[in-house]
């Protein structure tokens, strides 16, 4: 019964991954706007390739408030290596994670990690669809500084997209797509929504509510920022993104249970160099979304990725 549970939760990410690509692709035809030329550059070039290494992961954080104290689960995955080829708006990438790039005193996390983000002119998207098995903790002993817990599996879906105001003097192609380039500083607020499904199971490593083997939450809810790209010198910047929102869920998939309200952050950072025929980029994106708030203990999900990219144009 496990074994077919799987593969239907696997079939239905595959599914709700083209259907969302399409999605975003009909968003994106209709997402064209004026620029003003004198803060964004679009390069000449239709063509690039890109060497990256990129870190995706998802995991799981306990904040206790008596005593003060954090225990965050995290999964062992190995940095992927990709490569990829974009023509106009169009991006394919390929990346595979090697085992030797694996710590083995972590343990071995079993992964499924669908993230697309999205960087239009007026509009961003982000889509996460986990699904991992296996995590670790660090620990204060020097002979055993990791405890790992095979059991402890977290599945998180997300849908997160904002409006950006400010279009036509900031770029998050520059930032984060490389696709043009920020000529000056300027920033934007942004404004959006979100959709959310989270699931904790565990046969015995940790002590769910009501002694359960497994917890969930749906969520619903608005969110807003700012961000800012600097531009250091002429072919250097450093942008920053911030988002903070207001969400209301409900554990009970019949949605007539008690419905609570829960914070959730976007912070996203890029830095890099962007020249008129190759770029170097670093990049963060981390999506924290609490699930479960009481006085004693906050509970909530870490989504992102790391991902350091070449690009010749």
């Amino acid at each position: 019964m496990i074994i077919k549970r799987q593969k239907k939760t696997f079939f239905i990410y595959c599914s709700m991954k083209y259907k969302i690509i399409l999605f975003l692709i009909i968003l994106s035809a209709f997402g064209h706007a004026q620029i003003d030329s004198t803060y964004i550059y679009p390069f000449k070039q239709n063509a690039s390739g890109r060497i990256y290494f990129i870190d995706k992961y998802a995991s799981l954080n306990y904040e206790y408030t008596n005593p003060d104290k954090e225990i965050t689960y995290k999964p062992n995955n190995p940095i992927g290596i990709g490569i990829g080829a974009s023509y106009k708006n169009t991006a394919i990438n390929v990346a595979y994670g090697f085992n030797f790039m694996r710590n083995k005193d972590k343990g071995k996390t079993q992964t499924f990690d669908l993230q697309f983000h999205h960087y239009g002119r007026k509009w961003i998207f982000d889509v996460f669809a986990q699904n991992y098995k296996g995590f670790y903790k660090s620990t204060d002993d020097k002979e055993n500084p990791y405890t790992i817990y095979p059991d402890i599996r977290l599945t998180h879906i997300e849908l997160f997209g904002q409006y950006l105001f400010n279009h036509k003097k900031f770029s998050y192609k520059a930032a984060f797509n490389q696709s043009e380039k920020q000529i000056k500083s300027a920033g934007s607020f942004q404004l959006g929504s979100a959709l959310y499904y989270n699931r904790i199971r565990s046969d015995s490593s940790l002590v769910l509510k009501n002694n359960k083997t497994q917890e969930q939450n749906y969520q619903i809810g608005i969110n807003g920022g700012y961000t800012y790209t600097v531009i250091i010198r002429k072919n250097f910047y450093l942008t920053g993104s911030f988002s903070i929102g207001v969400n209301i869920g409900t554990d009970d998939d019949s949605f007539k249970g008690k419905f609570e309200f829960n914070p959730a952050l976007f912070p996203r950072i890029s830095a890099g160099y962007n020249s008129e025929t190759w770029s170097v980029n670093f990049s963060h994106v981390n999506d924290r979304v609490y699930i479960l708030s009481s006085k004693d203990l906050n509970t909530s999900f870490d989504s992102g990725r790391f991902q350091l990219a070449f690009i010749k144009r």
